[in-house]
């Protein structure tokens, strides 16, 4: 699969079939389980889709209110955050964004 949309070679690492495969094994046993922390929930359920530019958006806009946001994304993605995950991630948001309950 082509992720970065350059045409043709670029300088970005290639991997065959075999590599890709075991690839995908091992992230989708470790993304089965719920992570342990708030920034590791976020930076791999959040970050695999929005990049931090989002957050400074939602940093300059006061992020009134980031549990409906993250409650909707899981509801989208259909528990790619595992239900344990959401108050973690909530707390990170709410510490990295200084947004009160």
């Amino acid at each position: 699969a082509q992720w970065d949309n350059i045409p043709g070679e670029d300088d970005l690492p290639g991997y065959d079939a075999d590599e890709s495969r075991a690839m995908g094994i091992a992230i989708a046993k470790r993304l089965a389980k719920p992570l342990l922390t708030g920034k590791e929930a976020f930076q791999t359920r959040c970050l695999e889709c929005h990049d931090m530019t989002k957050m400074a958006k939602w940093k300059r806009a006061g992020f009134p209110k980031p549990e409906v946001t993250v409650k909707r994304m899981d509801a989208k993605r259909k528990g790619w955050m595992h239900k344990s995950e959401i108050p973690l991630v909530l707390e990170y948001i709410r510490k990295v964004l200084s947004v009160k309950k």
